[in-house]
């Protein structure tokens, strides 16, 4: 049930992705840059926390490519609960516009995950990462939100990034 809601709404942002010609497309400068933030993600099934996240990430026209990883901490009544580190690949679609503007782009990609649940117990686990985020964007410095998720066995998880982007934006 969440892997087909996760998958229908990914499928959704592709789909208001502007599309542009491929000689707007291939006229856009690459980019690359390093992102992290902080925010707020929850457990599926139960339990929240504090997540982190860095990347780092290539744009080739709407092509986006990125390393990424994030470490979630579930806190509850000042108890430390279960915790996730995910570090994946993922490979999306991403608005190409030059100057100051809004930035939007989603991915999808396969992450490595070690699970640590309550207790000395850990797993380490396959998952899927899934990504969506807008940011404004100077030339080297931009700042947004990043909506995610990772879709696995053990502990699946989303949440949502207040991200931070410094490298060649434009």
């Amino acid at each position: 049930m969440v892997a087909n809601c996760a998958a229908v709404a990914l499928l959704a942002l592709f789909a208001v992705l502007p599309t542009e010609s491929s000689a707007q497309a291939t006229s856009a400068a690459d980019r690359l840059w390093l992102s992290g933030g902080l925010g707020a993600g929850k457990f599926v099934g139960g339990g929240s926390g504090i997540i982190g996240g860095a990347g780092v990430t290539q744009q080739r026209g709407p092509h986006l490519f990125a390393i990424r990883a994030m470490a979630l901490l579930e806190v509850a009544g000042g108890d430390i609960g279960d915790s996730v580190v995910d570090i994946g690949l993922l490979y999306g679609r991403a608005s190409t516009g030059q100057g100051i503007v809004g930035h939007r782009s989603a991915a999808a990609g396969l992450s490595l995950l070690d699970v640590s649940l309550r207790g000395p117990r850990r797993r380490r686990t396959l998952g899927v990462s899934l990504a969506a985020e807008a940011t404004a964007n100077g030339s080297v410095i931009g700042l947004g939100l990043r909506g995610f998720a990772n879709l696995n066995t053990v502990r699946a998880y989303a949440g949502l990034v207040l991200i931070l982007k410094l490298g060649r934006l434009n």
